[in-house]
């Protein structure tokens, strides 16, 4: 029921600063709806933008709840909760050089859900990690995404 794009390269960003020791990585073949605006909005801010990463990254965070931490050897997932999560979605805002009053509209918008809604993390739904599995076994399979 909603229009999804699938990434076709595997994108990590690292948390706080460039080679940090705490990153997420969105892998090839995960499926995203971009920026979640309502309709209503998509003059001031549409799905897509330079944002568009920034987007993809915090769907991900969203939908799997989990960043890598590298401790000493070892490559451990933490889980992250939504206040987290959108954390770096502003950060990665920044990063991405997107300007100030869209950055603070993309914060409202994500707060005043946050408080309103309560997501859960993770909340990746089982349609969408069913389509995600046909998605990646095609991929194996053919080297193609598109099915």
């Amino acid at each position: 029921g909603k229009d999804h794009w699938v990434t076709t390269n595997t994108f990590t960003y690292y948390i706080g600063y460039k080679n940090s020791d705490r990153y997420v990585t969105v892998p090839i073949g995960y499926l995203t709806d971009g920026a979640s605006v309502p309709r209503l909005f998509w003059n001031i801010i549409p799905p897509w933008g330079k944002y568009g990463q920034a987007a993809v990254l915090h769907d991900y965070l969203c939908d799997y709840g989990v960043i890598m931490s590298v401790q000493g050897n070892a490559v451990l997932p933490i889980m992250v909760n939504r206040k987290e999560i959108d954390e770096i979605f502003y950060e990665a805002l920044a990063v991405l050089n997107v300007n100030k009053f869209t950055i603070s509209l993309m914060k409202r918008g994500v707060d005043l859900y946050r408080n309103l809604f309560k997501p859960t993390t993770p909340n990746i739904s089982n349609d969408k990690r069913a389509v995600e599995k046909m998605i990646n076994e095609h991929y194996d399979k053919t080297g193609e995404l598109e099915i």
